[in-house]
């Protein structure tokens, strides 16, 4: 097998690695990411994340791990250890990153990851022509270990890298944390691919000035504050385009709701988050039911979102304790009345985290711990809490008259309670709104919960 030591990187130009390293990113792994966006969908307005993989983001992050090592003076033993850990942080994700992800039942990224790394525990490679995982293949790294521990004095420990994958251990704090190399090199890269202007160097550039400190921080000059204040900005600037993407928002929430239906028909299993994005993509088109689903999906023929609010991330658990089951009984009356017109239709409702925000409690400039500054571009783009965006969607009957492009209807985020009736006026107002008319009646059942009746539904 040949092996690549020498990689032309769109951020870093030419990069290059020992032996050692350059054999874990041919495992069959790490090769595996090839085929794994670092989006979670086929993005229409930046395309050029799109065609992005997992595998190229390993790649910078085992450069910055490697570079950070190096001018640090770390041992021969702690550079492979923080290097592989760099590299496998993202073994485990699957297909379509978050979007799979989030609507697997039972699920850990980082029992899984441990897994791959330890090469025990799972049941992804007892039979790996079945599950093509690894394209028939057994996870390479622990004999790619086991065979350099052979020949060195200070042997490599796959259970301190297994640690560092999840933020523990004596260089955890550099793999996972509020600032990392991760992101460091995944802000900067997907928004360079975005369309974003950004310095591609700025995550060397940062690392080249940074240090680690006993307690696990980023430790920099007071000077180079700045270098922070760009990539906090660059990261606000991605995901608030991304939040205002709703194309490709819709896009990203309505293939979780195609993976949620693959499961629930057994198109998909649970185990199925070891194959790759194109794997998946031919389970989905193979059953008639998915694959229509999909071809929507591809074709933009999307569903509209109906109704949108906000919520704190300290109210979003009460909100959504109050709301789920009533919206998703709200959706269910919805669905009767407009099968009843022999039209088929879905109501999906889906939450959104905001990410545009990052308290950066691991950075210290000269013993001072960071506090972002005010003097930028954007503001002072700190926030004490996070958001979580709140989504109602309809998918399949659509009326004729009904404005696409219409705004949709503002709810209440706080956390209040609305009773089935409320969000189904509200949806049904939202119709009315573009000068169509939908009659519904409501009857008390026994509980004392509204019943919904059709009188009249537009063509």
């Amino acid at each position: 097998m040949n092996i690549i030591s020498t990689f032309n990187d769109s951020l870093y130009g030419e990069i290059s690695f020992p032996q050692l390293i350059a054999k874990c990113l041919a495992s069959p792994e790490i090769i595996r990411l090839k085929d794994i966006r670092l989006s979670n969908i086929n993005c229409d307005q930046t395309p050029g994340l799109s065609n992005t993989s997992r595998f190229e983001h390993i790649i910078g992050c085992t450069y910055l791990a490697y570079i950070f090592a190096k001018n640090n003076n770390f041992s021969e033993r702690d550079i492979y250890e923080l290097c592989v850990a760099a590299m496998y942080h993202d073994v485990a994700t699957p297909p379509f990153g978050h979007s799979f992800e989030l609507v697997l039942s039972g699920f850990n990224h980082e029992i899984e990851t441990r897994n791959i790394i330890m090469g025990s525990g799972s049941n992804l490679w007892k039979s790996p022509y079945e599950n093509q995982y690894f394209q028939g293949s057994y996870p390479k790294l622990p004999e790619i270990i086991s065979s350099y521990n052979r020949n060195v004095k200070e042997r490599l420990s796959l259970e301190r890298i297994a640690e560092y994958t999840i933020g523990k251990g004596k260089f955890g704090s550099l793999i996972k944390n509020d600032i990392d190399l991760d992101n460091l090199d995944n802000i900067i890269r997907a928004a360079f691919y975005s369309g974003i202007k950004v310095d591609k160097d700025l995550p060397v550039r940062i690392v080249n000035r940074s240090k680690l400190d006993e307690r696990g921080n980023l430790v920099l000059a007071a000077h180079d504050k700045e270098l922070i204040d760009l990539w906090k900005q660059a990261k606000y600037l991605l995901y608030d385009m991304f939040l205002n993407n709703k194309h490709d928002l819709v896009k990203e929430l309505y293939l979780q709701y195609i993976f949620k239906i693959a499961l629930d028909l057994n198109v998909l299993t649970q185990e199925d988050w070891g194959l790759s994005d194109r794997q998946i993509i031919t389970k989905l088109v193979q059953h008639s039911e998915t694959a229509e689903l999909y071809k929507k999906l591809e074709t933009n023929r999307l569903p509209i979102i109906l109704m949108e609010g906000w919520c704190f991330e300290k109210d979003y658990l009460a909100w959504s304790k109050k709301n789920t089951k009533n919206i998703e009984k709200a959706m269910f009356d919805l669905k009767k009345v407009f099968s009843q017109k022999k039209q088929d239709s879905n109501f999906i409702c889906a939450i959104k985290k905001d990410r545009r925000y990052t308290k950066l409690k691991n950075v210290i400039f000269e013993d001072k711990p960071y506090l972002f500054g005010k003097a930028t571009a954007l503001g002072k783009l700190g926030s004490p809490e996070r958001k979580y965006f709140i989504y109602i969607f309809i998918d399949g009957y659509m009326p004729s008259k009904l404005d696409r492009n219409k705004n949709p209807i503002m709810i209440s985020g706080q956390p209040v309670k609305m009773n089935k009736k409320e969000v189904v006026d509200k949806i049904i107002d939202y119709f009315t709104d573009s000068g169509l008319k939908i009659n519904l009646t409501y009857k008390l059942s026994e509980k004392g919960e509204p019943l919904i009746y059709e009188k009249t539904l537009p063509n």
